[in-house]
């Protein structure tokens, strides 16, 4: 990260197989990097890596995925976007399992991989279904 040149303070790291996604916060935003690992090597995250990303966002709650082109792999970040509003009981229609953090405002985070992301993926947040295909 500090090759990367980013200050944001990290909060979390998930690793994928072929692959890491940095979860940082910058100055109270919540964000997410990829980072593709490549015969032993990290690389940088860039655009050319990226594939298809898909973003949800209401007055509760945010939804950020993405994955990169190379391996296919999917990471999912659930986040509030309320501050009366509390992330719980995170599902999807592929049996993810989520984790828990905390942003520097002390809001629960919910993050996940998945190998792939069907056709029909839906997320439940607080019982609540959200189609995302």
């Amino acid at each position: 990260m500090e090759a990367y040149g980013d200050n944001a303070e990290i909060i979390r790291i998930l690793q994928g197989e072929n692959s890491t996604y940095v979860i940082m916060d910058n100055e109270g935003t919540v964000e997410g990097k990829i980072f593709p690992e490549s015969s032993g090597k990290w690389k940088l995250p860039d655009s050319i890596f990226y594939g298809t990303g898909r973003e949800y966002q209401d007055v509760k709650i945010n939804i950020d995925m993405s994955t990169i082109e190379i391996n296919g792999e999917w990471y999912v970040l659930v986040t509030p976007n309320d501050d009366n509003y509390v992330v719980a009981d995170v599902k999807d229609s592929v049996g993810t399992k989520f984790l828990e953090a905390e942003n520097n405002k002390n809001e629960k985070i919910c993050y996940g991989c998945m190998e792939h992301k069907p056709k029909d993926y839906w997320i439940s947040v607080n019982g609540e279904k959200i189609s995302l295909d």
